[in-house]
């Protein structure tokens, strides 16, 4: 329980292995397994509000929601996860949410030359085909991974380049050869997780704070365009804008670009019309509950 000075009083809460949705495997109802970074974990709306717990709502009775994100996580993070508890849950569909900035964390030299998407923890890097585990800050490293001060100091300097422009972000273009290959590295990672899933559908979709780079949406189908047996959800982005420029808040803006209630609420909606059109809930036991 904890208020959030944009977001209001919130209470959230998570199972013993980190899940905030947690339903039944043995259910007979359809199994959504939701994967992401601090969109999917959703900190800034209580329990229920997040955008797997709406869409259930919005046809109850017919999904059971397992649902597991954490901020700063890249796709190979995502990946782990899926790995670990496929078999356990058994899903019926996968929701994987994609992040802009998974470009950066799925890439070492990326992530080390960043001032903005960098959390300066050790995390797994996928190269060559295998896991390897490395620490962004370099030679840095020794003392940032010993000392939480060191860190946070570390992360106040970065905050202070972004407000003053200094960061590498500004001026990279999606055509940079990093990019690329940051690019290609998280379409292997998908390619992996359609494999991993076999037969089971995998639907992605993006959540990325707006109006940061212009490129997001460019982005994001040119990793779906490289991952045969996904399917996307190309336009999450657009319906958030279409939602402020109608004046509706779905984030905090500038100060905070997670959404809220009502966006996780046009996330739900905008996933249940896909898995309408791509025939997911032709069965579907109920209809759809108004906002």
């Amino acid at each position: 329980e904890y208020t959030l000075r944009i977001y209001g009083e919130v209470s959230y809460s998570t199972n013993e292995r980190g899940f905030r949705s947690f339903g039944s495997p043995a259910s007979e109802a359809f199994k959504v397994l939701a994967l992401g970074d601090s969109f999917t974990q959703a900190k800034q709306v209580s329990d229920g509000d997040p955008y797997y717990d709406q869409l259930a709502a919005r046809r109850p009775g017919t999904f059971e929601i397992f649902a597991y994100g954490a901020g700063g996580y890249g796709t190979l993070q995502q990946l782990m996860v899926l790995e670990t508890y496929l078999e356990e849950v058994e899903p019926d569909l996968i929701l994987w949410q994609f992040s802009f900035n998974d470009l950066f964390n799925n890439d070492y030299a990326l992530e080390s030359s960043s001032s903005e998407r960098n959390n300066h923890m050790r995390r797994p890097y996928w190269e060559n085909g295998e896991v390897v585990y490395r620490h962004p800050d370099g030679g840095s490293a020794a003392l940032t991974s010993r000392s939480y001060l060191a860190r946070r100091l570390r992360i106040y300097l970065d905050s202070l380049r972004q407000r003053t422009g200094g960061t590498m972000e500004q001026d990279l273009p999606l055509d940079d050869l990093q990019f690329a290959r940051a690019i290609e590295t998280t379409r292997s990672l998908f390619r992996r997780g359609v494999e991993v899933a076999g037969t089971t559908p995998i639907v992605a979709f993006q959540a990325s704070p707006l109006g940061r780079f212009g490129f997001e949406d460019e982005a994001f189908a040119r990793v779906c365009a490289g991952v045969p047996g996904m399917e996307c959800i190309p336009d999450m982005l657009e319906v958030m804008r279409q939602a402020r420029r109608e004046g509706l808040e779905i984030d905090a803006r500038e100060r905070d670009g997670h959404w809220n209630r009502r966006g996780h609420a046009l996330a739900a909606e905008r996933i249940e019309r896909h898995l309408l059109d791509a025939g997911h809930l032709r069965s579907a036991a109920s209809e759809p509950q108004s906002e």
